[in-house]
């Protein structure tokens, strides 16, 4: 099965801590939206420091939703300083994010 990723790559001068830190903000406001549960289900995502990349499962609404929210965050924090792009894997996302060391 093809799974859909947005995938998130930060320039050295993006602190990796930050970007855990509004990760975890962005989630608030897509669960306010979503609810717990969807967010429990559907939430999928991590973030790799040693990679500088996050990748967030794309394969649902609360998936871009939380993309959109996280990019809107970045963008007054990190503005310039990060690139995200559209990926496909055959991978199950599963694998991919324990290849990230899953944030959540």
């Amino acid at each position: 099965m093809t799974r859909t990723v947005y995938k998130f790559t930060f320039d050295d001068s993006v602190a990796m801590d930050d970007v855990e830190r509004i990760l975890a903000l962005s989630t608030i406001p897509v669960e306010s939206i979503h609810g717990e549960s969807a967010m429990l289900v559907d939430g999928r995502f991590a973030v790799n420091k040693r990679r500088r990349t996050c990748l967030i499962d794309a394969d649902s609404q609360l998936g871009k939703d939380l993309a959109r929210v996280f990019t809107g965050f970045l963008n007054v924090n990190s503005s310039g300083c990060f690139r995200v792009d559209f990926a496909e894997s055959g991978e199950r996302l599963g694998d991919m994010l324990d290849l990230y060391g899953a944030f959540v």
